[in-house]
């Protein structure tokens, strides 16, 4: 699994990544999760991305207050997800505030909606990038491009097709390099 290929599955389409573990946490890191169990996480080509899961643990309700930190139970508590798909990637959702469906014992159905969705992979030996995060885009950023790629093709030694673009961006921020890469194939940037 490498970025490129999950850039072209899931960025500017409609997708689900089926999970064998999701959990929703409240704010304290170091503790257990409010709803735990199997489900999936789906966009649409733009929009908020959604999860589903089917809690497997019961949670009291001194239980779920000790999760949040003394905050009351309510349907504006926030929460973060954190999932593994089949293919064993890890998965990170941004802030959520989840609704409850079928609340009769302790399995039930847990979903909500969030902005962003992350992983971290790792990366192939003979790539040389150390401490790199990419982040990927559906819709191209207002940036002054600032360098021009030139594409051409041959047939028989002779130019049939040619054009010219502007693809990247600098910038140096204190002392770090951000790139900014146009990917043309389906216009995505890095």
């Amino acid at each position: 699994m490498n970025i490129s290929s999950l850039t072209e599955r899931l960025v500017g389409r409609e997708f689900e990544i089926e999970c064998h573990d999701i959990e929703v946490h409240g704010i304290r890191d170091y503790c257990p999760p409010l709803y735990k169990g199997p489900g999936t996480i789906s966009g649409k080509e733009s929009g908020f991305i959604s999860f589903r899961l089917h809690n497997q643990i019961e949670n009291t309700q001194e239980t779920l207050e000790s999760i949040l930190g003394g905050l009351p139970i309510e349907e504006e508590t926030q929460v973060r997800i954190f999932a593994k798909d089949y293919e064993d990637v890890g998965w990170v959702g941004g802030w959520s505030i989840p609704s409850l469906e079928l609340r009769r014992s302790k399995q039930f159905i847990v979903h909500g909606q969030f902005t962003q969705l992350s992983t971290r992979l790792k990366k192939y030996k003979e790539e040389s990038c150390r401490n790199t995060t990419e982040l990927v885009f559906k819709k191209i950023p207002k940036l002054p491009l600032t360098e021009i790629v030139e594409e051409k093709r041959l047939y028989r030694g002779e130019e049939i097709y040619s054009r010219v673009w502007f693809d990247r961006h600098q910038l140096d921020f204190d002392g770090s390099v951000i790139n900014f890469f146009s990917k043309n194939s389906n216009n995505l940037w890095l």
